[in-house]
């Protein structure tokens, strides 16, 4: 198992669509299970247990919640989601841990380009 943090971040759709955005905690809408992302790049439910890489997940927000398309779907880059990640490392007070985590999971998200 990677390691993995709690997802908080902006919405990688939002920021695609040069939409504004702002960071929050994300929920799993099938049973409202808290977000995590690891190292892998997956997405996981800590309810249900659903994993998946974070391109085929569906972002809901506010301005786009009937869109029910994954990331790929929706033609969301890697640097969109790296924007996300990029505002939520800027705002908290991580732990050396999770600042870890986070710049190993850039560094996947680079790679992919």
């Amino acid at each position: 198992m990677t390691d993995c943090i709690n997802l908080y971040c902006a919405c990688p759709v939002c920021i695609h669509n040069n939409q504004p955005t702002s960071n929050s905690h994300w929920t799993h809408k099938n049973c409202s299970g808290g977000i995590r992302i690891h190292e892998n790049l997956n997405l996981s439910c800590i309810l249900c247990n659903h994993a998946e890489d974070i391109f085929n997940w569906a972002f809901l927000c506010p301005n786009h919640s009937g869109d029910n398309r994954s990331l790929k779907d929706q033609g969301v880059t890697s640097l969109a989601v790296l924007n996300a990640l990029a505002r939520a490392i800027q705002m908290n007070n991580l732990s050396l841990n999770e600042r870890k985590i986070y710049k190993v999971i850039r560094d996947a998200l680079e790679d992919r380009g």
